[in-house]
């Protein structure tokens, strides 16, 4: 009998235990109808501590309420009420399924939170208010951590207001974790790696993923080669581009970005070559056709400068010949540089180069026609 009376004492103990864990989630929900938000913080957290009301999907539901409360109506109360009011909804919505109301209720709250912050945040940044833009694009990209768009314009705003720290973390989030694959943010991503951070390493890094998914992107490949050369590591990227061009031979970008590399290393006939063979993959390559123009244009006028300064009985010896050389180079250079024209007959730096080839040559129909076209351009200006 003694065991029977002991037995039921238990099972009351336990009752009782469950409806005083029960009374204080809803003493709780009473102080939040009051907005005794200290009371109810202080209930809120009694409540999570019990082993039945801490595995409650109310318990979370009514903690994302009254945090939401705090933040809005006594944040001095608690800095962070926001950030726990969304952790919160989104603790409700992860411990439950469907089936169950709360999970429904939560994730209406969380979309809510961030609607409004994403349009306050474009509000704000449309009025030049970048701090404040910031900040609730922060918010709205906590309240739906997969969603790029909120992401994206806090690390702009970040980036705006110079704070490069929470910029690179807003990016990073979006390429690594996210699977963003916009151009603008590596191109930032490596900016900031190189310039703010100083560090070449992680910026080739980011460059080589940006290069996987942007092949015939000629900034990236330009950027890779430049911080290898300038990290004395040029022979590396020539022989990458070496072993690229050997699985992709018809690949006009990568024998463009050898013969520029080959350029910056003072190759000048592997660079010639390089961007004949782009040209032959791509005749209307601009920027080979260009390079091709200048390489050419350059040689002549170094031996019309050389002529220019050497006294009579030198200039007797050899300057009609150098002249002739670099009538020669002109020569060459002209195909390239009216092909250049052809494709942006409005750079000028293309049309006095012409003018000046033109003269040389004595083709003066043709340097006047370059002329008129270029005061032309600089009239409309």
């Amino acid at each position: 009998m003694k065991r029977i009376i002991l037995a039921l004492i238990v099972t009351v103990v336990a009752f009782s235990g469950s409806m005083a864990q029960k009374k204080t989630l809803r003493d709780a929900e009473k102080a939040l109808r009051k907005e005794e938000y200290s009371e109810a913080m202080q209930l809120i957290s009694e409540a999570e501590q019990h082993e039945e009301t801490g595995s409650d999907s109310k318990t979370y539901f009514v903690k994302g309420q009254i945090y939401a409360g705090v933040a809005e109506n006594a944040p001095d109360l608690e800095e962070d009420a926001l950030e726990k009011s969304i952790k919160a909804y989104q603790k409700v919505v992860e411990m439950t399924d469907e089936k169950d109301k709360y999970n429904g209720l939560a994730a209406l709250q969380l979309n809510q939170l961030y609607t409004n912050h994403l349009n306050a945040g474009a509000t704000a940044y449309q009025s030049g208010d970048l701090e404040t833009a910031y900040n609730e694009f922060e918010v709205a990209s906590m309240a739906d951590p997969m969603d790029t768009t909120a992401v994206l314009y806090a690390g702009v705003a970040a980036q705006q207001l110079e704070n490069y720290e929470n910029a690179l973390k807003h990016y990073y989030t979006l390429i690594d974790d996210l699977d963003y694959t916009g151009q603008d943010v590596y191109s930032s991503v490596i900016l900031f790696e190189l310039d703010v951070n100083e560090d070449p390493e992680k910026a080739l890094e980011v460059l080589g993923r940006a290069r996987e998914l942007y092949p015939e992107n000629q900034d990236f490949m330009t950027q890779e080669i430049n911080i290898l050369i300038e990290q004395e590591r040029a022979d590396e990227a020539r022989a990458k581009l070496q072993e690229a061009i050997k699985n992709n031979p018809d690949n006009a970008t990568m024998y463009y970005n050898l013969g520029y590399l080959n350029d910056e290393m003072g190759k000048e006939d592997e660079a010639m070559a390089a961007y004949k063979n782009a040209i032959e993959i791509r005749p209307d390559y601009y920027e080979a056709n260009f390079n091709v123009a200048v390489a050419y244009y350059n040689k002549a006028a170094d031996l019309l400068k050389e002529a220019n300064n050497l006294d009579l009985k030198e200039y007797q010896k050899k300057g009609p010949k150098m002249e002739q050389e670099a009538k020669g180079y002109m020569e060459k250079s002209l195909p390239y540089l009216e092909k250049a024209h052809e494709l942006k007959p409005e750079e000028v730096i293309i049309i006095e180069t012409l003018q000046a080839v033109y003269t040389r040559l004595g083709m003066n129909d043709k340097a006047m026609e370059m002329k008129e076209k270029a005061e032309a351009m600089y009239d409309g200006e």
